[in-house]
């Protein structure tokens, strides 16, 4: 329920945003009579223009994956052009690069969230990306809907960059270790550097 407070702070807003020729009058009409006249039972029409909040705990994972994007993509710039094994491409869907020890750029690439599947996650990166302005670098003029989803393969690569101690300047084995496919070996050898880190 809405109080007469609430519904009138709403339908004066309402009402600005009908005056400032915000979308079509006619909508605005039809919410604005809904408040007005307390038809409560369409007040979920009004309150559905507002989204829920969305968890801290998504907002936090988006910005760990685009820092994690950051961080591989600033490093591989500086090491770019070393020689790496030959093999051939993957093909532009894959995220995880398809031989151990191979980095292409595209494998770099942050490709967005599922806009079915992943939506909280989406529109926060939307919003932070293109309204906020932070992360200009992953601009992307078609959008950020992946159209498959892509948090297990982000994930799995968070898990990894942590092994490293999400360093923001990566060696090019660090960054073949993120973007490779899963090799128990190399993440034991990524936990005991770690670790000595740690105790140094």
């Amino acid at each position: 329920m809405l109080t007469k407070t609430e519904r009138l702070i709403l339908s004066n807003q309402l009402q600005i945003l009908k005056a400032l020729n915000l979308g079509d009058g006619d909508y605005y009409d039809e919410k604005i009579k809904i408040l007005q006249r307390g038809y409560a039972h369409y007040y979920d029409q009004v309150l559905d223009m507002v989204s829920d909040d969305i968890p801290e705990h998504i907002s936090d994972e988006v910005f760990l994956i685009l820092n994690m994007f950051r961080a591989l993509q600033l490093s591989f710039e500086e090491w770019d052009g070393q020689e790496q094994p030959e093999a051939s491409r993957p093909a532009a869907s894959d995220m995880l690069s398809a031989k151990p020890g191979q980095i292409y750029p595209e494998i770099l690439e942050f490709r967005g969230f599922s806009r079915h599947w992943e939506f909280q996650h989406f529109s926060f990166a939307s919003f932070v990306i293109d309204e906020d302005g932070q992360y200009e670098e992953f601009s992307r003029p078609e959008g950020y809907d992946s159209l498959r989803p892509m948090l297990p393969q982000y994930r799995y690569m968070l898990r990894q960059w942590s092994l490293t101690g999400r360093k923001q300047a990566l060696s090019l084995e660090e960054v073949r270790f993120i973007t490779s496919l899963p090799d128990a070996d190399a993440v034991r050898l990524f936990s005991r550097q770690r670790g000595q880190n740690t105790a140094n």
